[in-house]
């Protein structure tokens, strides 16, 4: 019994880094400058854009990028 109670103390053998080194991105570069190129334009068009262009993307993933942080076109 007092191993079964060992191993339930571990919570994970993983650890979340947070703060850790994000690369750029040249599709989220490219959606934030079309957003901010075509400001009325939504995540649709936009991707539509990216699209025309030869990227590979998909909708939610440029819905994302132009809504988190709160990337609607102007500049903060």
């Amino acid at each position: 019994m007092t191993g079964l109670v060992k191993r339930a103390s571990v919570l994970s053998t993983c650890v979340y880094d947070a703060n850790r080194y994000e690369a750029p991105d040249p599709v989220k570069e490219k959606a934030r400058s079309s957003a901010l190129q075509y400001g009325r334009y939504g995540y649709r068009r936009i991707t539509a854009l990216l699209r025309r262009e030869g990227w590979t993307v998909n909708v939610k993933r440029v819905a994302r990028i132009l809504i988190f942080p709160r990337f609607d076109g102007h500049e903060v």
